[in-house]
């Protein structure tokens, strides 16, 4: 199964903002259903594709096919060792973070960092910090671990 299609049609479904519900409801599958695409359990037969694109405005090679990024960070923890993050995302996603970096005036290291921790957030306490707050949780861990 493709990593990239799975980790694409998440992001393509949340920029429509629906629910797995939502979509599947959509396409005439379970919402189970599209939690095993996403999470690169399952591929969906193509006629399923043809409902996918359409209900998410893009083609059936944008969808099985996505132009991804690989990103790699390195940052010092607060241990002093160094981390680093590899991840690949849409191409789209990153035009997305640079263009909210140059908005809020920071790197796009921390605003792409500061996405995550509002996911993480949202995740685990089901409480969106808004993006100013995570950005300066961001920078306030920074100046911390430069010290």
């Amino acid at each position: 199964m493709s990593n990239d299609f799975a980790m694409n049609l998440i992001y393509l479904r949340g920029e429509k903002n629906l629910t797995q519900q939502e979509l599947g409801d959509a396409i005439g599958v379970s919402p189970s259903q599209v939690s095993r695409y996403e999470a690169g359990q399952a591929m969906p037969r193509k006629t399923v594709l043809r409902k996918l694109a359409d209900a998410l405005g893009v083609t059936i090679e944008q969808l099985t096919q996505p132009d991804m990024v690989n990103i790699t960070m390195s940052e010092r923890s607060a241990s002093g060792a160094d981390d680093t993050w590899k991840v690949t995302v849409p191409k789209q996603l990153v035009s997305k973070i640079q263009a909210e970096a140059e908005k809020y005036g920071v790197s796009v290291e921390v605003m792409f960092v500061a996405e995550l921790e509002r996911a993480r957030s949202f995740w685990e306490k089901g409480v969106d910090p808004g993006i100013e707050q995570a950005i300066d949780s961001v920078q306030k861990y920074h100046r911390s671990i430069d010290v």
